[in-house]
């Protein structure tokens, strides 16, 4: 008898990570051009303060959906302990969970970065390099690690 055909519950999980991911590297890309010193802080200043609302709404977003599908795809594997594999993807879910609410820690140091950005405009070209150097570290500490914990999970439960 054929199985039911279902979307694995690792899969919402691994897809708002990965689009983490994207916006991460994509952040990457944007503000390593503002380094330059060529740029004024009143530019850096003018386009954080356009790009960082709606960069933290998408990565908030992102991250209340990976949060709830993490702990979705953990407790509902988690109590079907009849199955090896569905142990491996509860305990992967968990983990990706974890690197999940890391990305969160980073939020003081986010703010206080944006918020020397924003109130010494003629000052944020010194604070570019504190900038990407976060991003960077929290993309490779907290984002890629959480993928890849998904990518597991997904691989166990299909």
């Amino acid at each position: 008898m054929d199985q039911p055909k279902y979307i694995p519950r690792s899969f919402l999980p691994l897809l708002s990570t990965t689009l983490n991911v994207g916006l991460a590297l994509g952040g990457y890309v944007t503000t390593t051009a503002f380094s330059d010193p060529n740029y004024s802080g009143p530019a850096i200043a003018a386009w954080f303060k356009d790009f960082f609302k709606p960069g933290f709404i998408s990565v908030t977003t992102i991250g209340a959906l990976t949060f709830g599908g993490g702990i979705w795809s953990f407790w509902s594997h988690r109590s079907r302990k009849d199955h090896q594999r569905f142990r491996a993807v509860s305990w992967w879910s968990l983990a990706g969970l974890g690197f999940t609410v890391l990305h969160f820690t980073f939020g003081n140091q986010v703010l206080s970065i944006m918020d020397s950005i924003l109130s010494n405009p003629d000052q944020a070209q010194p604070h570019m390099a504190r900038w990407i150097s976060l991003h960077i570290t929290r993309t490779l500490v907290a984002d890629v690690p959480a993928w890849f914990c998904y990518i597991a999970a997904l691989l166990y439960e299909i």
